[in-house]
């Protein structure tokens, strides 16, 4: 038979207190002498009483659960990692976070909606989500209509900055970055494939070309735009993008890849095409994950790091939590880092290197 759970009258009865004494006692209550709060504390541990925690977070109307908003929590290892380290950074906050996979035109959310709307949640982070998009933007009315704060973290820099806290990530200086490197290398043909959500990629990529003074032939024609792809179709859309590539002329020697879910696809179907990276094709995603030190070869990337990411989030998330809807809305950009591996053929070139 299961053990009956402690509850509050078994310590009242215990100590000769009245319930709500105890209550209070065990919330710190600096109204109750310190020498009742310490017997209450002694007789709740030794009858091993756990309070309530999402009962307390409903009465105080903070249950210190932040809600994770993004996509392909399943299939993507950069959503993988960042949840991690979302958790890690909440957990330094005495918060929790629920993983809640919900697609940029909204899908998925109508199963979070009652506890939305319910007070579950403490607060929402949006995490990759581009909020031109209609979908986007009725699901933050959502959040907003609940009264529930939130942050939008991994934004873009012209992202009006609205009511609400924006972590933001210069989508514009990491194809730049990406672009200025292989063009150092000597590359003069790089394609690009990147999200549609995200013009910031292509105008960085011109940029590159415009201050290295080098001529981008036929850019619009180089720039492979891709919208939102299911898990069993990243094969299947890979090996499309590859002969779209590979039919190009000039044919590209290089790709820089925004749309990094393809990376490892992309990758291998070169590879049945008969080019090896970076011998006849070199490579720079971004989104850097720990998988990409271990392809073959390793990918060089140009990103944030998560966890920077996720502490400035998380702390601008809380203090909005516990400001309880009196602090102004914050924005805040975490810079980009080229990481360099052996898929852009940079090896005797890298300043530092990372798996």
């Amino acid at each position: 038979m299961a053990r009956q759970k402690t509850t509050l009258k078994d310590i009242a009865e215990l100590v000769g207190l009245s319930i709500s004494t105890v209550s209070r006692a065990l919330k710190g209550d600096k109204e109750i002498a310190a020498a009742t709060r310490e017997r209450v504390g002694k007789a709740a541990e030794r009858l091993s009483y756990q309070p309530n925690v999402f009962a307390r977070g409903l009465s105080t109307k903070n249950t210190r659960i932040l809600a994770l908003l993004t996509q392909g929590l399943h299939f993507s290892a950069f959503y993988r990692e960042c949840l991690a380290a979302f958790e890690t950074s909440a957990h330094h906050r005495n918060y929790y976070v629920l993983g809640c996979s919900v697609t940029q035109d909204g899908y998925g959310l109508q199963e979070y909606l009652p506890l939305l709307r319910g007070g579950m949640f403490a607060g929402v982070y949006f995490l990759d989500y581009s909020f031109n998009d209609a979908g986007m933007l009725d699901l933050s009315r959502e959040v907003e209509n609940a009264g529930v704060p939130y942050v939008a973290a991994y934004d873009a820099p012209d992202q009006p900055q609205g009511a609400h806290n924006l972590v933001r990530v210069d989508f514009g200086e990491q194809a730049r970055q990406a672009v200025e490197h292989l063009l150092k290398l000597g590359h003069r043909h790089i394609a690009l494939v990147t999200p549609w959500a995200r013009p910031q990629f292509f105008n960085g990529y011109l940029r590159a070309y415009g201050e290295a003074g080098i001529v981008c032939q036929k850019p619009e024609h180089s720039c492979i735009r891709v919208g939102v792809i299911a898990e069993d179709q990243l094969m299947v859309r890979a090996d499309e993008i590859s002969r779209q590539v590979l039919e190009l002329e000039p044919r590209p020697t290089a790709l820089f890849v925004p749309k990094a879910i393809l990376t490892g696809p992309l990758q291998f179907s070169l590879k049945r095409a008969g080019l090896t990276l970076p011998d006849d094709m070199a490579m720079i995603s971004t989104k850097n994950v720990r998988e990409f030190g271990y392809l073959d070869p390793p990918i060089t990337s140009v990103s944030v790091d998560i966890h920077a990411l996720a502490e400035t989030a998380t702390e601008m998330l809380v203090d909005a939590v516990e400001a309880k809807g009196e602090a102004a809305a914050r924005s805040a950009a975490v810079p980009t880092e080229l990481i360099i591996r052996e898929s852009c053929g940079a090896q005797a070139h890298a300043g530092r290197w990372k798996s």
